[in-house]
């Protein structure tokens, strides 16, 4: 009785974690799917990567997981399905999507301009007729921001709310005459989200940080969701991964991107969670956040005649998957990939803790495995 006792306990904790190993059938007892474990241990073998995360859907359904590798580099703490990754750029998509949750609610419009909402700036003049749908299409010249500029040092020494910081950023931004006339080029700018995020703080009072939870991540039931490098403890065994760069980053404030930049590139999640945000771009339970089909297809049309973007997603033709929509993310100390291919209801989610080349090509080689896999895509075909 008394070895009974402690061993229930250890059970539960084996479990919870998410360590709990296969069965015969190479399935995760604790969740019900695929194991993708030894593949994700075979595919980070020599890559110098510390851990990659993953989730498949198939038929719309969460088919498979799995995490491999440790928390920090040095550590020997393992990654589990709880874990939370940052996913960079792929942050763009949801800042999109709460654009057309507000558009829907009637607070703003895809063709507001940003006279319309940024009262008190001044505005170059070519860049008064900007629009809502040009800055997260990357059709409105938004200047982009360069890196060691005075006013990204000052972002990072910055002790101020992302709200003010994002202000600031585009009242700065918006003085400037745009790289191209709005509407017909094309450049992939972080500015541009930025400023439509501040637009949308403007017009609901509330931090994008906020809407983004309240909009977004509670009706999906995005519980690990959130903002900046993953908090973790600094002194002893990591409770949550740390960046890479190649070394191991602290992570504090400075483990990530300003707040100012955070509606083109900052949240994280568990890998599990990132999955429910892909299922509901495959349109599953899609009411929990837009009641009209045609919102979402909107999102997942090129809207940039210069280039195949949306909005907050690549988009191409895949000879056997059809339409896919995709990004990659990376604030050089983590990676991360979406691959959605809706006409199949199939998509991959993928995390590295690195900000390495190779733990681009590892992202890349995760998709490829799991989409040959599950029968989306060819023998060694790229997606």
């Amino acid at each position: 009785m008394k070895i009974t006792r402690y061993l229930v306990p250890v059970l539960i904790i084996v479990i919870s974690s998410g360590l709990l190993s296969l069965n015969c059938c190479g399935q995760r007892p604790d969740l019900g799917i695929d194991d993708l474990n030894a593949d994700l241990t075979e595919l980070l073998q020599g890559t110098d990567v510390p851990a990659v995360a993953a989730a498949v859907i198939v038929k719309g359904k969460i088919k498979g997981a799995g995490a491999a590798g440790v928390r920090k580099a040095g550590d020997p703490t393992a990654v589990t399905l709880n874990d939370k990754f940052h996913i960079g750029s792929c942050t763009k998509s949801m800042t999109a999507t709460l654009a057309a949750i507000l558009v829907e609610e009637k607070r703003l419009d895809w063709d507001t301009k940003v006279s319309d909402v940024f009262k008190d700036i001044e505005i170059h003049p070519e860049a008064q007729d900007v629009t809502l749908l040009q800055l997260l299409s990357h059709n409105a010249g938004c200047p982009r921001i360069v890196g060691g500029s005075q006013l990204w040092n000052g972002f990072v020494q910055s002790t101020d709310p992302g709200k003010v910081q994002r202000y600031d950023l585009a009242r700065a931004k918006l003085a400037m005459k745009p790289e191209f006339p709005p509407g017909t080029g094309y450049a992939y700018s972080n500015t541009g989200f930025v400023v439509a995020g501040a637009m949308m703080e403007l017009t609901e009072g509330k931090p994008w940080e906020d809407l983004l939870k309240e909009k977004v991540f509670e009706p999906l039931g995005m519980s690990t969701a959130g903002f900046g490098a993953p908090p973790s403890s600094l002194e002893g065994p990591p409770d949550q991964p740390w960046g890479h760069a190649p070394a191991p980053v602290p992570p504090t404030p400075r483990g990530d991107n300003p707040a100012a930049i955070g509606p083109a590139g900052t949240v994280h999640c568990s890998i599990l969670d990132w999955a429910r945000y892909a299922q509901f771009h495959l349109g599953i339970d899609r009411k929990r956040l837009l009641k009209k089909a045609r919102s979402l297809t909107m999102l997942h049309t090129v809207q940039n005649p210069k280039g195949s973007y949306g909005l907050g997603w690549q988009i191409s033709n895949h000879p056997n998957a059809g339409l896919v929509l995709s990004h990659g993310g990376t604030n050089g100390k983590w990676q991360s990939k979406i691959w959605i291919a809706p006409d199949k209801k199939f998509a991959i989610v993928v995390a590295c803790n690195s900000g390495s080349g190779k733990a681009a090509a590892l992202c890349n080689d995760v998709i490829n495995r799991f989409g040959t896999k599950y029968g989306i895509l060819p023998e060694k075909k790229a997606p």
